[in-house]
């Protein structure tokens, strides 16, 4: 069973995805199942409605409690509220928390924000970054991916492989690639008295290649591509693909391979380098 280590020698985050993936045979390609890595970790699960049940229980930030972890309990205990893949993530967030190296305590409550993207302490970034790790098969995510092009349509054929969503296997796949790529998230600004979509990013991930080259996030509002693919029910892959000249932080204009697309909620962008 594996514990908090705190030793120099403590195993890294992959090594740990890497050792539950194989205790609980779960190496190959496929939704990840948190049955088997709880049953490892001699770990429960419980789901809970914390806007009833603990509607006073808070995060250190004042946010409603999303997921916790009860060290002593040996208890995670995930919101009801949550969709399910939401709910598989909150767990495998927890569990980041139970086995990384010095993510310690008696009760660690996590909100929305230490679920996501904009988690701003370590240790939430921390069980966050494994949680994926774990939901994405490890090395198998790499092996899967790594020949086929960054774009719209592996993001759709990733996340029907690993039973997850196109927002986090689009982000997963940038966040993983070797390639210069970056991914921005639009959000929903309503529309203009003439009928206009507005948009704005909510957020953007750079791989590290394309970072260390080029910039790491970008910034365009109300873009008008955005608008075109923003139509309920289009397909993922019924993407717009074009080039789009942006301003390198050298102060250079790039001209980038861009590829709008459409999950049903949010809207998103696939930069990468012309060839």
């Amino acid at each position: 069973m594996i514990q908090p280590a705190t030793s120099a020698a403590a195993p890294t985050s992959d090594e740990l995805v890497e050792y539950v993936l194989a205790e609980t045979g779960q190496l190959e390609p496929g939704p990840i199942e948190t049955g088997p890595i709880l049953e490892l970790l001699s770990l429960s699960r419980l789901s809970a409605r914390f806007e009833k049940s603990l509607p006073e229980a808070r995060t250190a930030g004042g946010e409603p409690v999303r997921a916790l972890l009860d060290f002593g309990e040996r208890l995670i205990v995930v919101d009801s509220a949550l969709t399910e893949a939401r709910s598989r993530f909150s767990a495998l967030h927890e569990i980041g928390h139970y086995v990384l190296p010095e993510h310690l305590g008696q009760i660690i409550v996590c909100g929305d924000q230490d679920l996501g993207v904009s988690a701003a302490r370590v240790q939430e970034r921390e069980a966050n970054a494994f949680a994926a790790e774990l939901q994405f098969k490890g090395r198998r995510f790499k092996l899967e991916t790594a020949a086929l092009p960054v774009t719209a349509a592996t993001v759709k054929q990733a996340a029907e492989v690993f039973g997850t969503s196109f927002e986090s296997t689009a982000r997963h796949l940038v966040e993983s690639s070797l390639r210069p790529c970056l991914l921005a998230v639009f959000q929903d600004g309503g529309l203009t008295e003439a009928g206009v979509r507005r948009s704005s990013v909510r957020y953007s991930i750079a791989s590290p290649s394309f970072a260390q080259r080029y910039f790491r996030g970008l910034s365009d509002d109300d873009d008008a591509f955005v608008a075109q693919i923003w139509v309920p029910g289009r397909d993922i892959a019924d993407s717009i693909v074009t080039s789009v000249a942006v301003r390198t932080g050298h102060d250079e204009k790039t001209t980038f391979r861009a590829e709008y697309f459409f999950n049903g909620y949010v809207a998103f962008c696939l930069l990468s380098p012309s060839r």
